[in-house]
């Protein structure tokens, strides 16, 4: 991955109607990456695309794509981008070969050349079997495939994805999660905006949470799980003698108690041996250490943190 940026966005700010939906949002998306664009619904991650690609202009702010300025180099760079936008368009008395292939003679690609782009589109999103059929006989998430299909029919140096699994089904996701990859590998950048804690841990190298209109954490994926904090859970009797005890030993420790389960919740610091010490300890002093495990907390916990309840993170 090259440290070279695809998109660079300083300061960026749109509103309607006095409603602020992007507030002076800044992020950098590497060459190579596969950048997740994280956040509820509403928290303006389509108004912060469609300014990327000129469907509507900032109040404040620049931005730029493969090193053109939004809006006014749009022109040099939009043949480079491959984009999905606020779900599936198509042309509905159509079939799935006919739609794609009108796309790729929007950009001069005709005749048995757009007939071989077409199927390998429509195949590498799952539609070869229906490629004839009318696309208003399609089901939601096939038409949310011919719309992927249209954005990947030609080699582009940077996708941008807008919440591309929405209505398919848990092997639909897992497709376009494997697309994504496959994107990336060939050396493509990846821009994709989601809901979805699990599609963006399982794909994204990098990653911004975005609610309300402001960006709230930027990084990498790696970087984020360092964040995420261990902590012991011990099952001793008497509990209370115990976890006085743990409280003494390390008062810079958070310790927890619940009474009616029998159990201790320490945080851990970065020592591995600290378990082992603990359990030690307390036997030493005469408590009934009946178990002892070491949790860690999980991506859905940092990133409620960081957005509040009520984020979709399934």
């Amino acid at each position: 991955m090259s440290d070279d940026p695809v998109i660079e966005i300083e300061a960026l700010t749109k509103s309607f109607k006095r409603k602020r939906a992007v507030d002076a949002i800044s992020l950098t998306v590497k060459q190579g990456s596969v950048y997740g664009f994280l956040g509820p619904n509403g928290a303006g991650k389509t108004t912060t695309i469609r300014m990327l690609l000129g469907l509507i202009y900032p109040d404040e702010g620049k931005a730029t794509v493969l090193g053109g300025s939004v809006p006014k180099q749009l022109p040099k760079v939009l043949p480079k981008i491959g984009a999905m936008i606020e779900g599936p368009g198509f042309v509905p008395y159509l079939s799935g070969t006919q739609n794609v292939k009108r796309l790729l003679a929007a950009v001069g690609v005709t005749g048995s050349q757009a007939t071989k782009l077409a199927g390998e589109a429509l195949e590498r999103v799952g539609l070869s079997k229906v490629a004839d059929m009318n696309a208003k006989k399609y089901s939601l998430g096939m038409k949310q495939r011919l719309s992927l299909a249209w954005t990947v029919a030609l080699p582009r140096e940077l996708y941008i994805l807008d919440e591309p699994t929405n209505g398919l089904d848990p092997a639909g996701m897992k497709e376009v999660r494997e697309l994504v990859v496959e994107l990336a590998r060939s050396g493509s950048t990846v821009f994709l905006s989601s809901h979805l804690l699990t599609e963006v841990d399982q794909v994204c190298s990098d990653v911004a949470l975005m609610s309300q209109g402001s960006i709230l954490k930027s990084g990498t994926m790696e970087d984020l799980k360092k964040e995420q904090k261990r902590f012991v859970e011990i099952h001793a009797e008497p509990v209370l003698k115990a976890a006085t005890l743990i409280a003494t030993w390390y008062p810079d420790l958070k310790v927890l108690t619940d009474e009616s389960s029998s159990t201790i919740r320490v945080d851990l610091p970065s020592s591995d041996h600290l378990c082992g010490t603990i359990n030690y300890q307390l036997v030493t002093e005469g408590v009934t250490v009946s178990g002892l495990r070491v949790v860690g907390q999980s991506l859905e916990d940092i990133f409620v943190r960081y957005i509040g309840e009520g984020f979709d993170v399934r």
